[in-house]
Formats: C-alpha cells, sequence, structure tokens
C-alpha cells in the first residue's frame, strides 16, 4: 500500500486507503503503508495496520519487488511496481492521460472513474475529485483479483 503521490490531485483519500487495507486483511492478505515523511503530512492513518509510512526511501520502496500486488496512486510507486514486475492496482486520477503514465510491461488495472475535466494537468481539484470516487470494496476486490491472476502467493 502506497498512498502517496506527489500532490494532493493525485491521492486516493487516506480515509478510503485505510478502509481498503482492512478489507484486504479481512480477506486474508497482508499489508505494508509504504511512503515518505512527506506523502503522509496532514492525514492521519491509523487503523491502517502496519506501517513504514513516513520511514519509506529506495530500499526500502524496492520490497515492492516481493509484493504480490501494489495498491498505490499515479505515482513513483506505480512505476517501481512495474519496473520490478509486480501486479499493481492504482487510482489514477484525472490529472494525466493514462496512456502517457501507465504501466506496459507488468499487470496493472487503473481506477478511475472519467469526468470531463480529465485532463486537467492540476496539482488541486477544485471539484472534490470526482475521478477518484471509487469505493474502496472496489479497489479490495481489484487487489484481490490482480494478486489470484499474478500467481504469487498472498
Amino acid at each position: 500500500m502506497a498512498p502517496g503521490a506527489s500532490c494532493e490531485a493525485r491521492r486516493y483519500p487516506a480515509a478510503r486507503f485505510i478502509a481498503v487495507t482492512r478489507l484486504l486483511r479481512r480477506s486474508g492478505l497482508q499489508t505494508l503503508l509504504l511512503g515518505t515523511a512527506r506523502e503522509f503530512e496532514g492525514s492521519s492513518w491509523d487503523g491502517a495496520g502496519p506501517s513504514l509510512a513516513g520511514k519509506t526511501d529506495v530500499p526500502e520502496f524496492a520490497a515492492i519487488g516481493r509484493a504480490a500486488a501494489v495498491v498505490c496512486n499515479n505515482s513513483s510507486a506505480l512505476h517501481f511496481a512495474e519496473a520490478l514486475g509486480r501486479p499493481s492496482v492504482c487510482l489514477f486520477s484525472g490529472t494525466d492521460l493514462e496512456e502517457q503514465w501507465r504501466p506496459r510491461l507488468a499487470p496493472a488495472r487503473l481506477l478511475r472513474r472519467h469526468t470531463e475535466c480529465a485532463p486537467c494537468y492540476r496539482f488541486d481539484c477544485p471539484y472534490g475529485l470526482p475521478c477518484l470516487e471509487i469505493p474502496p470494496e472496489e479497489v479490495a476486490a481489484a487487489v484481490i483479483e490482480a494478486v489470484r491472476e499474478g500467481g504469487v502467493r498472498t
């Protein structure tokens, strides 16, 4: 679980990420929260489970290579997952065109609601992130499917 991103407009809300972690743990999957201190500023991550939040640098991100699946935003974690050949489920906001940044070499599922304002190329969203109005249950189901299809251990 890598909920960070370079800007607010690319971040699936923290409360929803926490709900996804809880759903995944209930389904029997283990989760680990990764990210830099800057990515976790201003959000409470209580209840998100095991965490390296605020303590993650490049060597820790390399641990993504052992993950059954990576859950992330359109961020460096998505590109780490691709480089290491790991399946990913990405909460891909409307800030950029999917065709520009989507993984091409590793299995990936991009979740986003299409909106008239995309691509906006903004760092903040004046509309409340309608492109990321994705229920945690939908995200968790995509992760479980990615793990199953990835043929990796949970």
